[in-house]
């Protein structure tokens, strides 16, 4: 007995693979737009080779909120409609340096929730080590490189000046984060329930 099969059309709302649901691609599209804001508001411009501001925290903030994936996401488009904005010439080293600002966080986050058994997203913890590991790796490796290959300096003349202004940046970031750390926790667990 032959059974005739309708054809099922895919259901796109749940699809396979590294979809991100509604309410994380909303609330992260509204973190990357407050971080190209706060890019706009708070530049400043040290000296030909440094470029100052703050508007990777909501980036860090997302990363921390929903995870790796998401962060890396939110941190590319943030550098991209920021390229967009502000003009100049994009580089792809500053790309996947945004891409790893997004990534690092929620890394950090998992690796805390799965091997350590924490459940709160937003500790001195997660804080602290996930802007080390952006000041380290990010901030004066990666970002101090691109720069000196873009603007013919020496990679170890830029890098007094460039970590200075990045550990405090670092430390800005790790205070507004736990200063911020009940709301956020109290909206990740009362709207995403996650």
């Amino acid at each position: 007995m032959v059974h005739n099969q309708k054809s099922q059309k895919p259901d796109v709302s749940r699809g396979s693979g590294a979809r991100l649901p509604i309410k994380t691609l909303v609330t992260s599209a509204l973190l990357v737009s407050m971080s190209v804001v706060i890019g706009q508001l708070s530049m400043i411009f040290a000296n030909h080779t440094l470029r100052i501001g703050i508007a990777r925290i909501p980036i860090v903030i997302a990363s921390m909120l929903f995870g790796p994936f998401a962060g890396a996401l939110a941190g590319f488009i943030q550098d991209i409609v920021g390229v967009m904005l502000i003009g100049g010439g994009f580089h792809p080293g500053f790309t996947l340096s945004a891409v790893l600002v997004g990534m690092i966080p929620g890394m950090v986050v998992w690796f805390t929730r799965s091997k350590l058994g924490k459940k709160q997203t937003f500790t001195w913890f997660n804080a602290a080590v996930s802007t080390a590991f952006v000041f380290l790796f990010v901030n004066l490796t990666l970002d101090t490189y691109w720069a000196s290959t873009i603007l013919g300096d020496a990679y170890l003349v830029l890098l007094p000046l460039r970590a200075t202004i990045y550990g405090l940046i670092a430390v800005i970031t790790t205070v507004v984060i736990l200063t911020l750390s009940g709301v956020l926790e109290s909206f990740k667990e009362s709207t995403l329930k996650l």
